[in-house]
């Protein structure tokens, strides 16, 4: 075996495989809330605009706190702060289950959407010290895959757990609690067992660690990152056009498909009334297996044509075409049309993630990924808000169906219509040069 393999498969053991069970918590924690509001809205006296504000301003807090912790991330190096904001959302999450009023919910949501925004800027810039250019895509496609696998475990789980009555608790408290006690759990040994670098991890053997240091991009900009204060590089990040457009296209995803995430649910139900709260949690997990395959089936033909610009836009395209096919027919078709449009959805948002995280340089990457996280996060806020007021208020779920599958298709003519910042591969990064008085041409707007 050569040592591009060897180093690999002894990243992809010690370190992939736990920034995958880290982000797996992650998604079960933020969406449990979907399957927990069809038993506890009642008992809340939460209203579906309510209900969405509550989902939502995770995303809020999520934004607020992103550009924060990647200034830490980059100042200290370190990731113990990112074991602490774990158990912070652990906590959080756990909190939901015994909060009396819809006012403290709001509270905890946001609070847990506060912890959990370290752990994409940790994630994504870990994976791009640790992957040479050529296997980032593989491997951000399958930290992505975390996010449809939360669901096909977490719904299953919150099958049964709604199902609890004991010692006072019914089943969507019991869900909060035994779901966000993992975090909770695995938050001290985080910052032993993710390595800001390949540098500080000791599982790694000198070749291997060498190899990847050639090639990956840990040599370029080390020092400026080491020394230019948080404010200039801030500044610099604010000047890239770049950004604001990896952001926009990340806010027309993230718009709808947590606009849909959230309420997936309550559609089921309110299609096939029949169905028990137990059997509705069930059939919800059916487009997340659909969507597990097509994230790793896109993902390993990205890396296979060396291509991310088009599958971007082909993934985006059919997702925002299948939501708008669900608002033209009933039934099972109309299930199936929004299954489609969610794992295109899910797809296009594990291969975003390396547009992102491969078009920044690394003394940039920390905080550009955090800025672009923030402002695509928004769409998850103003996804699931708009969502429940256009259905309480209309009494249809078509207008919401339509608003995000405009959404999808403009975020997919944006990739289209700027090719230097979508390139299709191998793409030429944008750096902070702090002892230039001037901004290069390519890092401002």
């Amino acid at each position: 075996m050569n040592v591009h393999r060897r180093t690999r498969a002894i990243v992809d053991r010690r370190l992939l495989s736990v920034l995958f069970g880290l982000m797996l918590i992650s998604h079960i924690d933020r969406s449990n809330v979907s399957f927990a509001a069809l038993d506890m809205n009642q008992d809340l006296g939460m209203s579906s605009t309510i209900f969405g504000l509550a989902a939502g301003i995770f995303f809020i807090g999520y934004a607020a706190g992103g550009l924060p912790h990647a200034a830490i991330l980059d100042r200290f190096r370190d990731h113990r702060w990112l074991g602490a904001m774990i158990g912070l959302w652990g906590l959080s999450c756990m909190a939901l289950a015994v909060v009396p009023n819809a006012a403290l919910f709001v509270l905890f949501r946001f609070l847990l959407g506060l912890g959990e925004a370290v752990l994409i800027p940790a994630c994504y810039t870990c994976l791009a010290r640790f992957y040479s250019r050529e296997d980032l895509s593989g491997a951000t496609a399958k930290v992505g895959a975390a996010a449809a696998t939360a669901t096909l475990i977490g719904a299953p789980m919150a099958a049964g757990l709604l199902q609890i009555d004991w010692v006072g608790l019914v089943g969507w408290q019991w869900l909060f609690l035994l779901q966000g006690a993992p975090a909770v759990i695995i938050a001290p040994f985080v910052g032993r067992l993710v390595p800001y670098d390949p540098q500080r991890a000791r599982w790694l053997p000198e070749e291997s660690r060498q190899w990847l240091l050639e090639r990956t991009d840990q040599a370029d900009g080390r020092d400026d990152a080491e020394t230019a204060p948080v404010s200039s590089a801030f500044a610099s990040i604010i000047r890239m056009r770049r950004v604001w457009l990896l952001g926009f296209v990340y806010f027309t995803i993230q718009l709808g498909f947590w606009g849909l995430i959230f309420f997936l649910p309550q559609i089921i139900k309110a299609g096939f009334a029949h169905l028990s709260s137990v059997q509705v949690a069930l059939v919800a997990a059916l487009p997340y297996a659909v969507a597990l395959a097509t994230m790793i089936f896109f993902g390993r033909t990205s890396v296979m044509t060396g291509d991310r610009r088009w599958h971007l836009v082909g993934l985006l395209t059919g997702s925002g075409f299948a939501l708008g096919a669900a608002i033209a027919v009933d039934g099972a078709i109309a299930q199936v049309a929004l299954a489609v449009g969610i794992a295109l959805s899910f797809s296009a948002i594990g291969l975003y993630h390396s547009v992102t995280a491969s078009t920044l340089a690394p003394n940039v990457r920390t905080m550009g990924v955090a800025m672009v996280n923030g402002l695509g996060l928004l769409g998850g806020f103003i996804g699931p808000y708009l969502f429940g007021w256009l259905s309480e208020s209309t009494g249809f779920d078509a207008f919401g169906f339509g608003t995000f599958a405009v959404s999808l298709l403009a975020g997919a003519a944006v990739v289209v219509l700027n090719p230097r910042h979508f390139p299709t591969a191998s793409p030429r990064v944008e750096t902070i040069r702090p002892q230039s008085p001037e901004p290069s041409r390519d890092a401002v707007a």
